[in-house]
């Protein structure tokens, strides 16, 4: 009826079968190469978040600095206009 002999099936289910069997294999490999990869980017990730991190530190570092800087310099300013008055000053009492 369907033009198959017992031998020609048998033949198939075993070709089947290696088929299936190499298809269970490279599935096998892909998974653990695909789990690999997941733990490599949960790694990278972590890192990357740490270096984030640090990066928001330093900004935040450099902006004190920043400001303690511009501080000093405004109060050296200051602090050189009073002298320069003195000095005038002083200089002008004894002329």
């Amino acid at each position: 009826m369907f033009g198959c002999s017992a031998n020609d099936v048998a033949r198939w289910t075993v070709n089947q079968s290696k088929d299936i069997a190499s298809i269970g294999s490279h599935v096998s490999q892909f998974s653990s190469q695909i789990e690999s990869l997941k733990s490599e980017l949960t790694a990278e990730r972590k890192k990357n978040k740490e270096a984030s991190s640090r990066i928001a530190s330093t900004k935040k570092e450099a902006a004190v600095e920043r400001e303690t800087s511009a501080s000093l310099k405004r109060q050296y300013e200051a602090k050189l206009k009073v002298s320069a008055c003195s000095s005038v000053t002083v200089k002008m009492l004894f002329w």
